[in-house]
């Protein structure tokens, strides 16, 4: 639960009275009752999104489409401490099918 000022507030247990650190409001907290948010996605809006962004290119061979080139983007899928995603694309092909794939380049 947040206080009117935004911070986030420490509940315990029910019945308590929470005093925000930031603003020194206090809030009685009289139930508390889990819940869960479910976010729906539309299938067909997930796959037309290819078509908005190829990303970058490289110049290394795509092992699907046998392109001299690949696209790629990169996502923080994870936590911040953890690496980001690479997905990869070959340039000839339709479907990505390669996630997290290390590609050694020259140099």
């Amino acid at each position: 639960m947040f206080c009117m000022c935004g911070t986030l507030l420490q509940i315990k247990k029910e019945g308590e009275t929470v005093i925000c650190k930031k603003c020194g409001k206090s809030v009685k907290i009289n139930k508390i009752e889990p819940f869960i948010i479910e976010k729906v996605f539309n299938n067909e809006e997930v796959v037309n999104t290819r078509n908005k962004v190829k990303g970058a290119k490289i110049k290394e061979r795509c092992p699907s489409c046998d392109s001299n080139e690949m696209f790629y983007n990169v996502i923080q899928l994870r936590s911040v401490d953890e690496g980001q995603t690479v997905f990869y694309e070959g340039v000839k092909i339709e479907s990505s099918g390669y996630m997290g794939v290390n590609i050694k380049t020259g140099g």
